[in-house]
C-alpha cells in the first residue's frame, strides 16, 4: 500500500519572480521523529544521535529536517559514516532520490550537534521505499 506525502512550495522574490510548485511523493513507509539536542554546557557541545531509517540512500524519497530555532545557526548534523557537517541554518527539505543523494551517505543515523545556549528541538519527517 502506497502512502502519499503531499508537498507545496511558494517562493516569492520581493518585486521579482514567483515560483509555485506542488506534487506528491509515493512512499511505502514514513517516520515522524522529534528529538531534543541538549545545549552547549561545561565546555562541551550537546549531541544527539537519531536512528532515522534502515534502508540505503536510494530508498529515501523525502527528508525534512526542521529545528525550533535557527538563531546564530547553533545546530549542525552529520550523516553516519561521514565527517561532513551540514549546518541547519534553515529548514531543509529534500524531495526525491536525487536530492537526498546530495547527502554524504545514507541517512540511516544522523548525529546532531548543538553549540547554542538553549536546547534545540529537531523534527525529522522521512519517507522511503521498502525495497
Amino acid at each position: 500500500m502506497s502512502i502519499k506525502i503531499n508537498w507545496a512550495l511558494n517562493v516569492q522574490v520581493a518585486d521579482g519572480p514567483r515560483v509555485v510548485a506542488a506534487d506528491a511523493v509515493d512512499v511505502d513507509a514514513y517516520d515522524n521523529i522529534e528529538v531534543v539536542v541538549p545545549k552547549h554546557q561545561n565546555n562541551a557541545d550537546g549531541t544527539a544521535t537519531v536512528d532515522v531509517q534502515p534502508g540505503d540512500q536510494s530508498h529515501v524519497m523525502f527528508l525534512l529536517i526542521k529545528a525550533d530555532t535557527y538563531q546564530n545557526s547553533p545546530v549542525s548534523y552529520t550523516v553516519e559514516g561521514s565527517n561532513k557537517s551540514v549546518k541547519l541554518d534553515a529548514q531543509q527539505v529534500l524531495i526525491g532520490a536525487g536530492a537526498v543523494g546530495l547527502l554524504d551517505g545514507a541517512p540511516t543515523k544522523l548525529t546532531f550537534t548543538n553549540t547554542g545556549a538553549t536546547d534545540a528541538t529537531i523534527r525529522i519527517l522521512i519517507g522511503r521505499k521498502a525495497t
